[in-house]
């Protein structure tokens, strides 16, 4: 069986001028060290993605996220309970707020967002509708 190679994305503008620090590894298969950890599922075939950012990655916690940045990349991980689906959208949403609005990474590029049972619900008790809601409220 042929081995799976990783997937690597290149954050940087000009990729040839990195020393090729891994900001971010996707892979649920295997633990790791370095990069933040990130335990999504790979779709198909894929094998695990990394990150790479530009210069010195520094790992951290601030408040609830657990990030790894450089001078110009973050990429960080936040997982609350959610089984009220409206409290913790807020309270992610809020936390991601104070986070990127004290930090030195003032812009938001992307975020995934997992929730359980996402369509569970009827009507205004749909998880999805309620997760919404606490997302707005934030």
């Amino acid at each position: 069986m042929p081995a799976i190679e990783p997937v690597l994305i290149h954050l940087a503008a000009d990729a040839t001028a990195c020393d090729g620090q891994v900001l971010a590894r996707f892979d649920a298969r295997t633990p790791h060290t370095g990069a933040a950890p990130l335990p999504l599922r790979p779709l198909g075939g894929a094998g695990p993605e990394h990150w790479i950012g530009c210069g010195t990655t520094t790992p951290a916690v601030r408040g609830s996220i657990r990030y790894h940045a450089d001078a110009h990349w973050l990429v960080g991980h936040l997982s609350v309970d959610a089984e009220d689906a409206e409290l913790a959208a807020f309270r992610t949403y809020r936390a991601l707020g104070d986070f990127i609005s004290t930090g030195n990474h003032p812009f938001l590029i992307r975020t995934w967002n997992f929730l359980d049972r996402l369509n569970h619900g009827h009507g205004d008790a749909e998880r999805y509708r309620r997760f919404c809601i606490g997302r707005h409220r934030a």
